[in-house]
């Protein structure tokens, strides 16, 4: 892909004016995709229909990065739901040069690859949950999922905006996410609708 920057006075010819006359041409991006297809196990087929949903999903994504001029090169790898597996595809001198790291989707693989991305600076994707840094490393962590607090904040709103001449009854449940998942989900509604939730334990 190639970038030109170009000051105001560039694009009307006044003074200081530089006229680029070789793009800068960026390099080839490698991204590395950690899912569970579990290829070789046909008992988890519910699993890997997901995930080649999720891979068709970043294959699209792709093709509209690279229709704007980037150089893109996908590595796929088959974590197989298996944090030993994990470990071991991390111990390949070729995920060094990776520029960005998208998944794996289980916690306990996650822990794996945030060490390793933490070391090298490269920038982690969790795909399919929140996902909150285990180490005090500052290197880039990107969640496809918000957090569940900022979920249910949302669904609140949401919620005010979708029915507002309802009475909205929140479900509420004994355990400890289960109080703070319901309190934001209210607290939103409330200030969205100018109205309060009707609250069942």
């Amino acid at each position: 892909m190639s970038f030109v920057s170009l000051s105001a006075s560039s694009l009307q010819g006044g003074p200081g004016a530089v006229i680029a006359k070789d793009p800068v041409v960026k390099k080839e991006f490698h991204i590395a995709l950690m899912l569970p297809f579990c290829i070789d196990d046909p008992t988890n087929f519910k699993i890997r229909e997901r995930m080649a949903d999720y891979y068709e999903g970043v294959l699209l994504a792709m093709d509209e990065l690279e229709s704007k001029g980037m150089n893109l090169k996908l590595h796929v790898f088959d974590t197989r739901k298996d944090s030993m597996v994990v470990i071991g595809l991390l111990k390949n001198v070729e995920m060094i040069k990776m520029d960005l790291i998208i998944g794996p989707v289980f916690e306990n693989e996650l822990v794996e690859v945030e060490k390793f991305c933490a070391i090298y600076n490269i920038p982690l994707v969790s795909p399919l949950k929140y996902y909150s840094k285990k180490t005090a490393a500052d290197y880039p962590l990107f969640n496809n999922v918000p957090a569940d607090s900022m979920l249910f904040y949302y669904m609140g709103a949401m919620a005010a905006e979708s029915f507002p001449r309802h009475q909205v009854i929140v479900l509420d449940d004994v355990t400890k996410n289960g109080k703070s998942n319901s309190n934001n989900f209210r607290k939103a509604y409330a200030i969205a609708s100018k109205k309060e939730a009707k609250l069942v334990d």
